[in-house]
């Protein structure tokens, strides 16, 4: 009876943690900045129970793959207005933090009900025409929304999805390398303070 080769075996537990257990893409748009910039190439993890919220999902939509962050989950009352969410008639609080990023992106820390984190804001939050009129999460629905509150209409800012279209977690950044579109980190070629961030 022939042993099993080694090789193969490594072969075969190789391609079944890539297909079952990581997940890498690479990130083309900045509707997750500053969290994740244009140009970042993300891994993640494919096994992925109830995410909670303001953690980071990678869920299937619109025909395409995204990335974005759990707001509020089923159970929850949500609203968007005037730029800012409602989560359970409690308004999410913005401070302006130092560092303009573009003429239209400023800086802010978002807490929402504890949950606190970086994100860009229009200056003028009537730049951004995004509103979602208050209704109650059922079980199983996520809002999840862009770090970038951008005012580009063809940008997703915020929606509910499903658990079951939820795929997966971005957990770091393996590399990042910045093009000529990116108006954020204003750097060209590898960015290799990025390289091995934890994303949150």
């Amino acid at each position: 009876m022939k042993k099993f080769s080694p090789v193969i075996f490594a072969i075969l537990l190789a391609l079944t943690f890539r297909i079952y257990l990581v997940a890498m893409f690479k990130v083309p748009g900045q509707s997750m900045a500053p969290t994740i910039l244009a140009g970042d190439y993300v891994m993640g993890t494919q096994l992925y129970s109830q995410p909670k919220t303001g953690e980071l999902v990678v869920y299937i939509g619109h025909t395409r793959t995204y990335v974005k962050r759990v707001i509020a989950a089923g159970g929850d009352e949500v609203e968007y207005k005037d730029g800012q969410f409602v989560i359970n008639a409690k308004t999410c609080e913005y401070r302006q933090q130092d560092g303009l990023f573009d003429a239209a992106y400023v800086l802010f820390e978002e807490n929402c009900g504890g949950q606190v984190r970086k994100v860009l804001k229009p200056g003028n939050s009537s730049a951004n025409p995004f509103t979602l009129a208050a209704v109650k999460l059922a079980e199983g629905e996520f809002l999840v929304a862009s770090d970038n509150r951008s005012p580009d209409p063809n940008l997703i800012l915020a929606e509910i999805v499903r658990s079951d279209q939820i795929v997966g977690k971005p957990v770091v950044v393996w590399m990042s390398y910045s093009s000529t579109q990116d108006f954020i980190s204003k750097s060209l070629g590898v960015r290799w303070n990025r390289i091995l961030t934890i994303l949150r």
